[in-house]
């Protein structure tokens, strides 16, 4: 089960891509974490929606048109990691996936800029 503060940045499989959409623009990350059977199995971001659109896709289509399911994650929370992958990418939203597969938490880049960038 994901956990209460995990909502706003996962979206369970078979939802919309305007699901998505609402989903990206309301936690300000630009992407969200696709969980299935309470794994995270891809990831959705701003850039997938628009390919999706501008490809003739329809906004209630269901995710899995447009979902990555290879995606940059850590399997602990660990900014210094995280900004790396940042750089590295050009990710904005870092999953923590524990060992089974399950979101266990997220990394955004206000975390990091508040933590590492903010403290020099």
């Amino acid at each position: 089960m994901i956990a209460e503060k995990l909502i706003d940045f996962s979206i369970p499989i078979g939802e919309t891509v305007l699901d998505a959409a609402s989903k990206i623009q309301s936690n300000s990350s630009r992407a969200v974490i696709v969980i299935s059977g309470g794994k995270a199995v891809g990831v959705v971001s701003e850039g997938d929606i628009l390919r999706t659109l501008l490809h003739g896709g329809s906004v209630y289509a269901r995710i899995e048109t447009c979902f990555r399911p290879s995606f940059k994650y850590l399997t602990s929370y660990n900014l210094e990691q995280a900004w790396a992958l940042v750089r590295e990418h050009g990710i904005t939203l870092i999953p923590v996936i524990e060992a089974g597969g399950e979101l266990a938490d997220v990394i955004t880049l206000d975390e990091i800029y508040k933590q590492l960038l903010f403290r020099r």
